[in-house]
């Protein structure tokens, strides 16, 4: 609803107010009748408006759902070329191709990406696990500490309205995971240089 909001020119501010979105707790059966109604709905919107981005990105998560992930990694690509999306939105989708790309091993595009959906919401959790990851993979180990530590940093500070349209919550312990991770690397360098 956040895009909606924003559109009426309402604010978005902290509260104690607590809504459960109960909307995804349903058995097996229900959720696939959901996900496959709202494709209908997806594929149908994005004909009658073929430049509404936020649309593109739905169905992009949608298909993802599907299991379709081409598809969906085509949907996603078409909400960022687009390029309408709003900040929290388009760190959302930006994070979205990053994780579809870090899957696939491109992990110089993940890394771009990781840090097109930081730009627009420097204080999420997961786009920064994200970049911290492709960092690792490519070897930057420096880097990816510095990464992984700032996830950790933000996880710890993390409260109220996510930045992004989503954020991801990250547990603690694949963090460290991946800061033990970049630790072995370490030494396996450090021994194959003695040799």
């Amino acid at each position: 609803i956040t895009p909606s909001l924003l559109a009426q020119g309402k604010k978005i501010a902290l509260s104690d107010i607590r809504i459960k979105h109960l909307g995804y707790n349903k058995s097996r059966a229900e959720m696939d009748e959901k996900i496959k109604r709202n494709y209908k709905l997806l594929i149908k919107h994005v004909q009658e408006e073929p430049l509404n981005s936020y649309a593109w990105y739905q169905l992009g998560q949608t298909l993802a759902q599907l299991r379709l992930f081409k598809e969906s990694e085509e949907a996603v690509r078409m909400a960022l070329q687009i390029g309408n999306l709003k900040p929290p939105i388009l760190a959302s989708a930006s994070s979205t191709l990053a994780h579809i790309m870090g899957g696939k091993g491109e992990y110089e595009e993940a890394l771009k990406l990781a840090e097109i959906s930081i730009k627009n919401a420097p204080n999420q959790v997961y786009a920064w696990y994200l970049k911290a990851y492709a960092l690792l993979y490519l070897d930057r180990l420096d880097e990816s500490e510095k990464a992984f530590l700032i996830a950790k940093e933000r996880l710890l500070q993390k409260k109220g309205i996510p930045q992004a349209g989503f954020d991801i919550d990250i547990p603690m312990e694949t963090i460290e995971k991946g800061l033990e991770a970049i630790a072995l690397k370490r030494k396996r360098l450090e021994s194959s240089a003695d040799f």
